[in-house]
Order: structure tokens, then sequence, then C-alpha cells
């Protein structure tokens, strides 16, 4: 991270911060004064103050935190109203310096912009958690903006290059849209008991406001925290952690002093910090799955296909349909959309039929395994002697022609419980019944009053808070990684046009439960991602380009984390002559038939790795990949590509 302070001197010596801010706004420029060319100022300003690199310009304390977008310029008659002195640099402000970026980050500032000479402060910690702070909010509204696009296309495909994050982007959208997380960088103004307890977990560790101690969390009650500091213990209580985020007081001086307050004041400081930007786990969510498509890939293995099962009415075996990834989770998603447009009475209706069908399954699954004939009677003659996840088997001690037992399938039970048949001639007039249902309607009948006599003994009423849980409007994801390895136009068949008219249905080529039909309901989102760097993959046509948003996913130098700035630099303008700038130039070294922004090397294989040290990834990760665009003609042959390489070899021999 390059964060610079810098001394502004303006032409007119009486400018104060208001006129300087006025002029910043109006020019996007800076400027230091005019010093003779040679000297240290000039010298840095010039040629050490690189593109990229962020200033924090002040007078008398912090105004703007700015990013440097142009190279040195030296004007000889300047705009003596609005300009510094001739040497400048074109800027685009990041943040103008409010009092709640000072409150954000967390101390009153005393004094400690008053340096003398334009120097680096890359290691001074306000110039860091600024920068995160600002990374933070440019990342969540990069999110927000993609969220949005999602919501609006409902599929879109995350594109790049190797190595910029595409996968890991793409769980973080799903994680925003499943869990209905807080994107946006707006924090909330207050916070409850229960966002104590979710926003922290034992082990978190965190610095005091003042940032002088470690806090390590030991355990949280019903009332308090339990901090440990050195070798001792405190416990601040949720009431004073809650007044303290309220106020957001840790800032001013002194305020802190008595009892509890500095613990409070930091577990306050440090919810405030991450709320709105954590996540709940994804991986463990219903209404999230991932898959990853391959050359090989068919639309049997993804939506629908036939499978073999073992004929229960006598030899060999039969191909019934079956649904698969795509179709199951439509499925839910509909079962989950249908439910929060309902009328309330009529979601609790299905929500309690369904809770007391399950409860049902389990007491007649307790009835077959504790009776010594392993039979639960629907007649004198005939029983339920199975269940699986999605079926009772039953069957007749004197049947021949199907000794092995038939299916009854727990959607045909949902179907007449819903419809509240009170005789066996209400099945009649019950939509959607399969032919075996109707045809044994004596079994399927005398199931449904076996469930009723059991809901009357065993009343359990739904409770609201689950009711409103269920009827809640979920939002289902699916994430294609490496969507374009497999033929789209076979793999998706008719659902190119479900992608495009939601909540229409569409033929499927099997049937499933005596049904054909397909819908892909609105709150199922798709995004897939795509590296276009592999020429050797699938095409994608344009009837399915213009059912998918694409969003570009690029490098770039990453400020949070551990990072090899100087080798991504390096390595990046073999692809562009100006890695640090908004228009991507190719470089002299790339092919003319390829885009920097296909084939530029991802930010990922700059991360520093504890694990392999740089030198070990640069010569078994990144070097390969450089050679093997050589071989295939994405970087142009030349001795001075070679000796371009041999230098970055040599950054860590």
């Amino acid at each position: 991270m390059s964060v610079w302070h810098i001394q502004l001197h303006p032409n007119d010596k009486t400018w104060g911060p208001n006129k300087i801010k006025e002029v910043l706004e109006k020019t996007s420029y800076i400027g230091i004064g005019e010093w003779k060319e040679g000297e240290a100022q000039i010298r840095q300003f010039k040629d050490e103050l690189k593109i990229g690199n962020y200033v924090i310009v002040r007078s008398n304390g912090p105004l703007a935190l700015v990013r440097i977008t142009g190279n040195a310029e030296f004007v000889k008659n300047p705009n003596w109203e609005l300009d510094w002195f001739s040497n400048r640099r074109k800027v685009e402000v990041v943040e103008w310096f409010t009092d709640n970026v000072q409150q954000e980050l967390g101390r009153k500032i005393d004094g400690i912009f008053q340096l003398a000479s334009f120097a680096s402060i890359s290691d001074s910690s306000f110039a860091k958690k600024w920068i995160q702070r600002v990374n933070k909010k440019l990342e969540m509204k990069k999110l927000d903006n993609i969220v949005e696009l999602l919501k609006y296309k409902k599929q879109i495909i995350l594109q790049g290059p190797p190595g910029t994050g595409k996968t890991r982007l793409a769980k973080e959208i799903a994680s925003a849209l499943v869990n209905h997380q807080q994107v946006s960088a707006k924090k909330p103004d207050t916070i409850s008991a229960v966002d104590i307890k979710k926003h922290l977990k034992v082990g978190d560790q965190f610095q005091s406001v003042a940032e002088k101690a470690t806090y390590v969390i030991e355990e949280i009650t019903d009332n308090n925290v339990k901090l440990k500091v050195g070798t001792s213990f405190y416990s601040p209580n949720f009431k004073e952690i809650i007044e303290w985020y309220k106020s957001k007081r840790w800032s001013v001086k002194g305020e802190q002093k008595n009892q509890l307050h500095p613990y409070s004041a930091a577990v306050a400081k440090y919810i405030y910090d991450n709320i709105g930007l954590t996540t709940n786990n994804i991986e463990s969510s219903d209404s999230y799955k991932l898959i990853q498509f391959h050359p090989s890939y068919t639309y049997e293995d993804f939506v629908r296909g036939i499978v073999a099962v073992p004929n229960l009415d006598g030899d060999g075996i039969l191909y019934e349909g079956r649904n698969n990834l795509l179709a199951k989770l439509a499925i839910e998603a509909l079962e989950n959309y249908k439910l929060s447009q309902s009328q309330k009475d009529e979601s609790k209706k299905i929500i309690q039929a369904r809770s007391d069908l399950d409860r049902f399954i389990e007491h007649v699954n307790d009835v077959i395994s504790n009776n010594e004939n392993h039979k639960y009677s629907l007649t004198e003659n005939v029983y339920l002697f199975e269940c699986d996840e999605l079926r009772f088997k039953y069957k007749g001690d004197n049947w021949v022609a199907h000794e092995k037992g038939l299916n009854m399938k727990f959607s045909e039970l949902e179907k007449l419980i819903l419809a509240e048949v009170k005789i066996r001639a209400d099945m009649e007039n019950v939509e959607g019944l399969e032919a075996l249902t109707k045809q044994h309607a004596v079994y399927f009948f005398n199931t449904v009053e076996k469930f009723n006599e059991f809901v009357t003994s065993s009343k359990a009423e739904i409770d609201t808070r689950k009711l409103e849980e269920k009827t809640a409007l979920k939002n289902y994801v699916l994430i294609i990684d490496e969507i374009n390895r497999a033929n789209l136009s076979s793999v998706l068949g008719e659902l190119i046009y479900a992608l495009e008219y939601r909540g229409e249905e569409v033929d499927s080529m099997y049937e499933v439960d005596g049904n054909k039909k397909i819908i892909l309901p609105p709150n199922l989102f798709i995004i897939g991602t795509m590296n276009t760097a592999d020429r050797s993959v699938g095409h994608i046509d344009y009837a399915i380009r213009r059912r998918f948003a694409f969003v570009d996913v690029l490098p770039e130098k990453l400020e949070n984390v551990p990072f090899e700035t100087d080798l991504f630099f390096e390595v990046s303008k073999l692809f562009v002559i100006d890695p640090y700038s908004a228009k991507l130039e190719p470089s002299q070294y790339l092919s003319s038939e390829f885009r920097p922004q296909d084939v530029w090397l991802g930010h990922s294989y700059f991360i520093k790795n504890p694990e392999a040290n740089t030198a070990l990834r640069l010569k078994y990760e990144i070097i390969p990949v450089l050679e093997e665009y050589i071989k295939d003609g994405v970087l142009k042959e030349s001795s001075e590509l070679r000796e371009k390489i041999e230098s970055i070899k040599n950054m860590f021999p």
C-alpha cells in the first residue's frame, strides 16, 4: 500500500481548507510548488508518486483522500485563480475527510498531519485504516451494483482472465442474495442484543480503541461479553455496548476512562466496523447450489433425465423420469414463491398440512419398525410396510401381481390432504392425481383417514415464527462454474426460453410424476463464471448471450491483503501499458488477436501465501502460464519479451 501526505502549495498563500476543497473539486489537480528540477520534492512528486497511489491532501489537518490518475505535468501559465503552482498531478477524489470518517476511523486526530515535508507514510495506521475503509466501501458498492443487475436480469456471467476471483465473487453475490445481506456500506443507527450475539463469536480478536491492547472474546452470555485482556478478564454488559454503539463516542477524547467504558466502547466499535459486511455461511444454505460444467455435461445431468429403477411388479427394471439439480432447485424456489404470494390463511394451511404430514410419516415409520410383522394396516389385508424419502410402499398379503408392493407418493397424499377430501368420492374432483391414485383410491383415502386421526390425537400448531419464516420470500441461487465448458444449447434445452420468460411453463423432454412442465420462478437466480483466456471451450451462441448479462472481472491491485504489488505491476505490463489506468491499452508484447482483459494474469497469483513463498509460486505458477501464452501466440515471441520475463524471474531468485 502506497499512501502519501502532501503539504499542498497553492499560488495564493491565503487559501484555506474551503478554498482548497473548491479548487480540488473544480480542477481535479494537486500541486506542490516551484522547486528546481532535480530537487527531492520534484523527484518524488514526478517519479516516485505512481499512478494508482493514494494521497492524503491536508491543510492544517486532513481534507481528502485522492488517487493519482495522471502523470506529472508542468504548466507554464497556470490559472492563478484555480491552479496550484506549475507542477501538478491529475487526481480523483476518493473520499472527503468528514466527521463521519473521523468517527469511523476510531480516534481523534490531534496534530498527526503536521508533517514538515512530502514523505511516504505507508506505515501509518491511520492511512491504512482509511484505505481499508474506502476499499470496503468500493467493494460493497461493486457488489451492490452486480446484485441489482442480477435482480433485474435473473442470470449473469462473470467473465475474466484466470486468477481474478470470479468464483469467490459469485459466492459473495450468492450470499448477499440468499442471506438478504445488507450489502450497502450504510450502517444501522442502533443495535439490539440479538445483533450483538449475531456479530460476535467466541475467539474473535480486536484492538482497543486506542490500539494499545488486544481483546479476545472468551464467552458471550445473555447479558454480557466476557473479554480477556492479557491475563485479566472484563465483562461489559449489553446495555453499555448498545449505548456506546448509538452514541459512537469512542473517538472523543476522555470518554472511556470510567469503569468498563473502554471495553464497551471497543466491543461497540468492533461491531460497527463489521456490521453489514459479514456474511452467513452460504455453503450450508439449502437455497444455494454450486456446480461446475465440463465438456461431457448434458441436459440429463443438469435438468431432467431417465433413470433405471427395480420393477416392483416382477423381474427386470423400469425407466422413470428424475429431476436433477436445476429442476429440483426450480421446484423448491417455485413452492416458496407461491407460498409468499398466497393469502396468509392459505399459506398457513399448506405449511400446517406439510408439517403434519412429516410427523405422520415419522409416526408410520415408527409403527412399522416396532411391529413384529413390519406392518401399518390400512384395511384387513392391505398395509404399509416401508417408506423412503418420497413414498410409502404398500401391498396385500394375497397380492400376486404386485407381490413387491406399490408406491404411495407423499406428493399424492399432500394433494388429498389439502383438498380436504371427506369421502372417497371427493377424490374425483381433485386435480392432477396420478392414475395409480385413482385406481387404488380406497388405500389412499384410508391413509388420509389415518392421517386425520393422527393429527386430531396429536395436535401440533405451527408457531408464528416458523410460519413467517416459511412464508417469507427467499432467493435461490445456482452458481455454474466454468459455464462455457459445456455445450449450453444442449445442456439447457427448452430452458433457454424459460430463462427469459420467468414464471411461464415450458414442456420438458421428460415426464416426472406425470408432469412434463418446468417453471423457472422469479426468485431463482443463476450466476455463471467464464474464463476468457480459454479459447478451447464451447462457444456461447447469441440466443443464450441475450439472456445473460456479462460482467467483466479484471485484475486489480489489492490493498487489504498481503500483496506482491511490484511483481503484479511488472507482470501486468506484459499485457497492458499502464496497469493502473482506466483505459486498458495493449502492451507491445501482446498479440493483436487478443484483448488484455481476456488474458491478463489475475491478482490471485500475487496474493502472498504463507504456505508457498513468492519465489515458488513465480516459478511453478506464474512463469508456466506466461510460457504457455508464448506457445499459444497470446504473447509475441521476441528477445525483448524474453529479457522482460528474465528480469521478472530475477525479482525472486
